[in-house]
């Protein structure tokens, strides 16, 4: 006989305690273990650890009481929540703290410190080569030879002889002959190994794809190849995307669009390490122009490729471990089930930096998902407040 590992609890809360709480900054957190429960009785439970597979058998207020503490907090705040929360335990928190230091001691409430700790047991992975640095370019000569221009300083700066691919999407022939010629005056004067890849090899790809997989003709030419009508006419960024992912299968790249310039910058308010919260919020500084912008935060010293390769492709566990370190007060007030992606066994498949200059966002939705230094740095000044909402794009 088979029994389904599911089950739902429902109490009605107690009375709140009088007892005040004082919380300790320093005193570890602690979060319950996601689990799947089915009934032993109509006072006892089984509750079976979904990572482990362990299982655990306890009373129904034992399951409610671990149902209160899913978010990494201190003892002393779980036993005030639980106190409140359950009927029947008023004034009896010093009984509830002993009932958590025995689950701790089963393992159903991890610490932050030993969740920290599993993520580093995971063994480095052996990565992939790069295959090369993608430009996705579109009508924008000027704008692409900005770029080369700053990747010609940084492989005089940091000699790393990297091989780069154009990815020409351009509609006007004027535009893709413009384009390269830079990359081909990049090359001579770098002494870097480059690709250009326009409206005729693209075809030439296509061809073989579609020799390959006939009956994919259709949804491949949709993928990588610029539609003919007019309204079409426009950066293609998907195409290029999904044009770099196949011209480097199997190996790692690095993909840029050719209003990007070299060097990146760290903003003011970046922090080191690792925001473990999926839902972290944002944040963003508003400068009066361009140049400011471009003028703001601090140069990245290092290659910024090589700090991308240092992760792409590589365990999670690896990372955490050396420079991008989780601090324990990170994961407080986080739900641990909701961390599920965060293990020794989750790799890395890509990074991605921050921009200066406009969103391009459909609406103005990401503004109520900034933090509060963010907003109050939008609307400090009435008339670069106005300016922004006129532009109809931040």
């Amino acid at each position: 006989m088979t029994t389904s590992l599911s089950y739902q609890a429902t109490y009605t809360p107690g009375t709140p305690s009088a007892a005040p709480l004082k919380l300790d900054p320093d005193a570890p957190l602690f979060a319950s273990e996601d689990g799947l429960v089915a009934s032993l009785s109509t006072q006892e439970c089984i509750f079976q650890i979904k990572r482990s597979g362990d299982t655990h058998v306890m009373t129904f207020q034992v399951l409610q009481a671990l149902d209160q503490c899913r978010e990494f907090r201190s003892l002393d705040e779980h036993s005030a929540r639980i106190e409140s929360t359950i009927a029947g335990l008023a004034g009896k928190r010093e009984d509830i703290k002993r009932v958590l230091e025995s689950l701790i001691q089963r393992g159903l409430l991890v610490s932050d410190q030993m969740f920290i700790e599993r993520l580093t047991r995971a063994p480095a992975r052996v990565q992939a080569p790069l295959r090369g640095v993608f430009i996705r370019a579109c009508d924008r000569p000027q704008q692409l030879a900005r770029l080369l221009k700053s990747l010609t300083d940084y492989e005089r700066r940091h000699r790393a002889d990297r091989r780069y691919v154009v990815l020409d999407d351009s509609a006007l022939p004027a535009h893709a002959n413009e384009q390269r010629d830079a990359l081909r005056e990049f090359a001579r004067t770098t002494g870097c190994k480059v690709n250009y890849i326009g409206a005729a090899e693209r075809e030439r790809l296509l061809e073989k794809f579609v020799k390959a997989q006939p009956q994919a003709r259709d949804a491949i030419r949709a993928l990588i190849q610029r539609d003919a009508s007019a309204r079409t006419q426009r950066f293609g960024g998907g195409r290029g995307w999904n044009l770099a992912l196949l011209l480097s299968a199997g190996a790692r790249l690095a993909l840029l669009d050719d209003d990007l310039c070299l060097p990146l910058k760290r903003p003011e308010y970046a922090r080191d390490g690792l925001d473990p919260n999926p839902n972290a919020i944002a944040y963003a500084r508003f400068a009066a122009n361009l140049e400011d912008a471009f003028g703001s935060g601090q140069e990245v010293s290092e290659d910024p490729f090589a700090l991308h390769l240092a992760s792409c492709g590589q365990a999670l566990g690896s990372i955490v471990q050396e420079r991008y370190r989780i601090e324990r007060s990170a994961l407080r007030a986080i739900n641990l089930g909701r961390l599920e992606a965060l293990s020794e066994k989750s790799q890395i498949i890509a990074t991605q930096h921050g921009t200066y200059g406009s969103t391009r966002a459909e609406t103005g939705l990401w503004l109520y998902q900034l933090d509060a230094a963010s907003r109050a740095d939008f609307w400090r000044e009435r008339a670069s407040y106005l300016r922004n909402v006129e532009a109809q794009h931040i």
